[in-house]
């Protein structure tokens, strides 16, 4: 469908590009995000199409391999934004990235998988307590609900994998330093500039 096939890989692309862009701490507008998502929109639609296609045979093959590819690509779009490489070389990074840590990676899905079935739970009792699950309006009110469950869910999916990205460098690459070294070379820049503003206004003076 429409929705899957074109507005989730987009919604993930713009909806990742912005929690970056705040974890770097850089300013972004919802247009910029949306906008950077159309762009990548075709590497977006291959990585989320390979991914899926992936996870659907690993579950046919007694569910363990789905399990693992999922914690293997559980960065590959956080990688395709980011890094603005193509889906293959997304995959292959996230495998890289997500190597030694999938047990982490396991553990904060099956946390979203458990919230999300919970949600579920709870919205079709509601509804079969109040509505009915055999009426009109019970099957409408369940199907937009069901709706608002994955809308809310999937900034959540979203979240996770940007972060767990970020984790993975930090751990493996040491990107934390990379930013402190990036802050630090601003800080001296500014200092070097402010010294200067001085040093002509005491020569002006």
């Amino acid at each position: 469908s429409l929705q899957g096939f074109v507005i989730f890989p987009w919604a993930q692309g713009a909806s990742t590009y912005a929690i970056s862009e705040c974890y770097l701490n850089r300013e972004v507008s919802i247009g910029q995000a949306i906008g950077f998502g159309w762009s990548r929109l075709g590497t977006l639609f291959n990585v989320s199409v390979s991914v899926g296609l992936r996870l659907i045979i690993g579950l046919l093959l007694f569910i363990i391999p789905g399990i693992v590819w999922a914690c293997s690509y559980v960065a590959a779009m956080p990688a395709v934004i980011i890094e603005g490489c193509k889906a293959k070389d997304g995959m292959r990074r996230s495998r890289e990235l997500a190597k030694g840590r999938r047990w982490s990676v396991f553990a904060i899905l099956i946390t979203i998988w458990l919230l999300s079935l919970v949600v579920t739970a709870s919205i079709y009792f509601a509804v079969d307590v109040t509505l009915g699950m055999n009426t009109t309006i019970g099957t409408m009110t369940l199907n937009i609900a069901s709706q608002g469950v994955t809308i809310f869910l999937m900034p959540l999916g979203v979240i996770a994998a940007t972060l767990l990205y970020y984790d993975f460098r930090i751990r493996k690459e040491g990107f934390d330093l990379e930013l402190l070294q990036v802050a630090m070379h601003a800080d001296s820049g500014n200092a070097s500039a402010e010294q200067g503003n001085q040093i002509q206004q005491g020569e002006d003076f």
